[in-house]
């Protein structure tokens, strides 16, 4: 949960950018970021790390393109035309490089609106998981960090008065 809220006490160790490909294990994702004990449960965007992704692999044998590959073609997403995902040491990133075209993103939209649906009997994401994942995590005096234009953030969402909204950049 951390994790997913940037709530961890972890933090980008110097600018870590150009080391991506260099990051082939969790480890050498973990040893771009510092910790601190006080900065945990306060809200720290970490940008530069793709520890998500590291986890993903080490516990499941896939990336998380692999991963996902399910549920993308459910919603009717073709990899290298709806979406591309970029690689870093191997591994398909989950700080950034998923890269969605206006369609792709219209249906992620519409998978959460339909809460977790991607047609009337396929569901793809627990109803629970949809409200839980777009509730605020962060203390009311804990306002995210990148002046994002709303008031909170749940697992991977901006979180705002009745709205949330996933925001990349990039062409993420």
């Amino acid at each position: 949960e951390e994790l997913l809220t940037f709530t961890s006490g972890l933090s980008e160790a110097g600018s870590v950018r150009d080391s991506f490909q260099n990051q082939t294990s969790l480890v050498d994702v973990l040893n771009a970021t510092i910790y601190s004990a006080d900065g945990r449960g306060f809200f720290e965007y970490l940008p530069t790390n793709h520890i998500l992704a590291r986890i993903i692999f080490k516990v499941s044998g896939q990336t998380p393109v692999e991963v996902a590959s399910d549920a993308f073609a459910a919603m009717g997403l073709v990899q290298g035309t709806d979406f591309t995902w970029d690689a870093f040491g191997g591994v398909s990133g989950s700080a950034f490089g998923l890269h969605y075209t206006p369609r792709a993103l219209a249906k992620l939209g519409l998978l959460y609106l339909q809460q977790g649906l991607a047609a009337p009997d396929v569901r793809i994401v627990s109803k629970e998981w949809v409200t839980a994942s777009t509730t605020n995590k962060l203390d009311p005096d804990d306002k995210p960090d990148n002046n994002a234009p709303l008031d909170g953030y749940g697992y991977q969402w901006y979180i705002g008065e009745n709205k949330y909204m996933a925001i990349g950049g990039g062409g993420q």
